[in-house]
């Protein structure tokens, strides 16, 4: 017997129809081409190590590799260098792996190493990581493989710096060759992925590396990642078989994966501390009794007892906790100090309860990047509503995290006489990729150790000479200690309100193994796996 469907149904069951058409044809190409596909919150403005300002890192650890990287324990690891070795205090020798080619085909060896440094440190076109090579005076070519890196003094966390995914090697020659933009869109490195495709907008597409330096890896053939803004989308793919890895999901979505059957969460603490800095030349935020009664007017454990309930966990200072070189500060909330800072700086509430002084109101603006850390638009909320609460004429700015990103690496290459970086405070998240305190406190809040200088504007003499301190091979007592007296400083001064470490939920399809979080967010690439 034939049956006749009425054709407003067929029209409404098409969508049906063709998502489930493309879930099988996601498997087909799954079992034909072991291809892995990874949604993420953002799409990066580039994925050129020379100019990358954030939120490409993941990919880029793709298709570039370093010269040593941590594993999974934060143990420095061979990978580009076969092995290392400290000469003196201010020398470090590498021997580099033989027949490594990058994927343009040029040989990597000890020039391709030097010219590298010389490109990251050529002070008219500086890498945006030049400040985390800035101990460096000269590279030396020792022979074809060997490669000697001399400093202009006695840097202790030199060799572990090396590690994070900032300073990955790239291709100098094909760079020149290509030009900067050309270089964007067809980079070149020696990773297990090469470089396929950008469809802007959509995906960027990797394929596997034939001449990667590992026999039999990597194992898939394709790594496709796609530009998914909402958690809930990544979600739903990740549940329908569209995507095999879904990048940033909020904690409060783990219950709702593990009754999913084909789908495992993964979680890991990210040693990530996630800060509002302020602004040190804002006019309002100029004044420290300003700063101290803004942090104090925050209540942060009761954001951790309800928005973090299943994410991140709430800062105690500066550094999160745990980490080599860190410090728990007594800041707390403490509303009615707050009140009588702002009441001794000059700040009394008008007729509508908002604080003013010499006409003018307590107006501030935080820029929040939305798309990167979970839970920082609700942070962000919370912490608005609680100002406003006491007074406070407090907002705050969501905006993409690459714009973000962008505009505070631009305002960090301004000169610092009489500039006004375009926020007042803003929300940055320094990854602790080497696991010590280190970088966090020099790249992003000294003026020091780097061609950018602190995220907002500040600058401390003393915070410097003990960070000058703190970086020398020290025993371990006396190099705390510094690292403690440094952030010491930062409790007088409070250059920035300190939120929380995220905690980093992934969401993986059944059949994916030899994929791992790192609380360092450094990615293994090449040991995924695609059984099914």
């Amino acid at each position: 017997m034939k049956i006749s469907i009425p054709v407003r149904w067929r029209i409404l069951a098409l969508p049906l129809l063709l998502a489930a058409a493309s879930v099988g044809f996601s498997q087909l190409a799954h079992a034909q081409n072991k291809i892995v596909r990874i949604a993420m919150p953002s799409e990066p403005g580039t994925i050129d190590p020379h100019s990358s300002v954030g939120g490409a890192y993941e990919i880029m650890q793709a298709i570039f590799d370093g010269l040593v990287k941590l594993d999974h324990d934060l143990n420095l690891v061979p990978r580009l260098a076969e092995s290392w070795k400290q000469v003196d205090d201010k020398t470090v020798r590498f021997k580099l792996r033989e027949g490594v080619k990058f994927h343009s085909g040029n040989p990597f060896d000890a020039e391709a190493v030097k010219a590298w440094f010389d490109a990251m440190l050529d002070p008219a076109d500086p890498g945006v990581s030049a400040g985390k090579l800035k101990p460096v005076s000269k590279v030396v070519v020792v022979d074809k493989y060997t490669v000697e890196i001399q400093l202009k003094e006695a840097f202790g966390p030199f060799i572990r710096s090396l590690s994070i995914p900032h300073l990955v090697i790239y291709d100098v020659a094909e760079r020149k060759r290509l030009g900067p933009k050309g270089f964007a869109s067809k980079p070149s490195g020696t990773g297990a992925f090469r470089f396929k495709e950008w469809r802007r907008g959509q995906a960027i597409v990797l394929e596997a590396n034939p001449d990667y330096r590992e026999k039999g890896k990597p194992k898939v053939d394709i790594l496709e990642f796609s530009f998914m803004p909402e958690p809930s989308g990544r979600i739903a793919a990740l549940e329908v078989g569209q995507i095999d890895i879904a990048y940033a999901l909020p904690g409060h979505q783990v219950p709702r994966m593990e009754a999913m059957p084909d789908v495992t969460p993964l979680k890991k603490r990210a040693l990530r501390p996630i800060v509002w800095f302020f602004n040190m030349r804002h006019p309002i935020l100029l004044d420290p009794a300003v700063r101290r009664a803004l942090v104090h007017a925050v209540d942060m454990d009761l954001i951790g007892e309800t928005i973090l309930e299943h994410g991140g966990k709430v800062l105690q200072g500066y550094i999160t906790q745990g980490a080599y070189g860190g410090l728990e500060m007594p800041f707390g909330y403490k509303p009615e100090y707050s009140a009588l800072l702002l009441a001794q700086a000059g700040w009394n509430k008008n007729s509508d309860g908002i604080y003013e002084k010499n006409g003018k109101k307590l107006t501030l603006t935080a820029q929040i990047g939305v798309d990167r850390y979970p839970d920082i638009l609700a942070v962000g909320e919370a912490i608005q509503a609680q100002l406003r609460d006491q007074g406070w004429d407090f907002h705050i700015r969501g905006i993409e995290q690459s714009s973000l990103e962008a505009g505070v690496q631009s305002a960090r290459k301004t000169p610092h006489d009489g500039d006004v970086p375009p926020y007042d405070m803003v929300t940055w998240g320094h990854g602790m990729r080497d696991g010590q305190a280190y970088g966090p406190l020099t790249t992003a809040w000294s003026n020091a150790f780097g061609y950018t200088g602190s995220v907002g504007h500040w600058s401390n003499q003393n915070f410097d000479q003990l960070m000058a301190i703190a970086v020398k091979p020290l025993p371990e007592q006396l190099q705390l200690q510094a690292y403690h007296d440094a952030q010491r400083v930062m409790y007088a001064e409070v250059p920035g309100l300190p939120l929380y470490s995220p905690l980093w939920v992934r969401g993986i399809q059944s059949g994916i193994e030899g994929y791992r979080l790192h609380s360092a967010e450094q990615e293994y690439w090449e040991d995924l796996e695609l059984n099914r």
